[in-house]
């Protein structure tokens, strides 16, 4: 089944990346100036980098890094201990007991929602995002903006040639910009895969209740268990949020892989080789 997506993907590659600067700039600009080492306890030490309100905490470690723990309980770490010039890292917590790690230079982990970016409180619960590496983003319950979205999972970790923020990305939870549906229960996972071109990024995302995408290696694959833009898809396909179901991608590279709508579909490929602007697996699995 051949669909020409790259006209698709780009845009919804871009709305990625905008969405990950947006955040990252409201991140910069709510912990203060940039600073060294920084650490805020429920509101004491504010600044230099590192900000959080009572009951939270932010941790800056080296320069150029941003923390901000906004909420109850929250927990944010950047640990940019090996950054140079411009390089930054940057950790967001907020809403209720989440916890957002980051860790290398131009990394960004973001657990629940900062409001301003998109209408909406912001906010979420009990969502981790970590992040490790270089030049990725893992962000956990930080699309839905209602706040509704609890108990998601990010991780990615992977060292990204190619130096161009918001490319490498996971993420698990909804996405109320194109549905009003909150992500419960999703996990994503990146374990060392790299973007391609601009026009195909390395994504994994799990969108909607009870879903894992998960991705091993390989260059410029797109693993998604539910579907926020409708990759791969005729154009005019609406979003499709998925439940239980599950995505994969081991090795292989140029893939597009979805999962959706469940419950219990299963999407992979194992070292596949595919082409831009091809569907590679909806519902099945590639193998070579």
């Amino acid at each position: 089944m051949r669909l020409e997506i790259s006209t698709h993907k780009l845009a919804g590659g871009i709305l990625l990346g905008a969405v990950a600067s947006g955040l990252a700039m409201t991140a910069l600009s709510g912990a203060g100036s940039a600073g060294a080492t920084c650490a805020s306890i429920s509101g004491i030490g504010n600044g230099n980098g590192c900000a959080s309100t009572p009951t939270s905490v932010a941790i800056g470690i080296g320069p150029n890094t941003f923390a901000e723990a906004n909420g109850l309980f929250d927990v944010a770490i950047a640990n940019g201990a090996t950054n140079t010039g411009t390089q930054f890292t940057s950790a967001v917590s907020i809403g209720t007991a989440n916890l957002a790690y980051a860790g290398g230079p131009n990394v960004a982990a973001f657990a629940g929602t900062s409001p301003g970016i998109l209408p909406g409180p912001g906010g979420g619960s009990f969502n981790v995002a970590i992040a490790q590496g270089s030049n990725v983003l893992a962000a956990a319950g930080s699309g839905n903006l209602n706040g509704t979205d609890v108990g998601n999972v990010a991780i990615n970790i992977a060292d990204d040639p190619t130096g161009m923020f918001g490319q490498n990305n996971v993420r698990a939870g909804g996405f109320s910009l194109v549905s009003p549906q909150p992500g419960v229960g999703n996990i994503a996972v990146n374990i060392g895969g790299t973007a391609g071109p601009l026009a195909n990024g390395n994504t994994v995302t799990a969108f909607g209740q009870g879903n894992l995408a998960t991705n091993l290696g390989g260059t410029g694959n797109f693993i998604a268990a539910g579907n926020p833009f409708a990759f791969g898809l005729p154009p005019g396909t609406p979003t499709t949020p998925a439940t239980f179901s599950t995505a994969f991608g081991i090795g292989g590279s140029n893939n597009t892989v979805v999962a959706a709508p469940g419950p219990f579909n299963v999407a992979g490929e194992i070292n596949h080789t595919g082409t831009p602007g091809t569907l590679t697996a909806l519902n099945t699995i590639k193998i070579g």
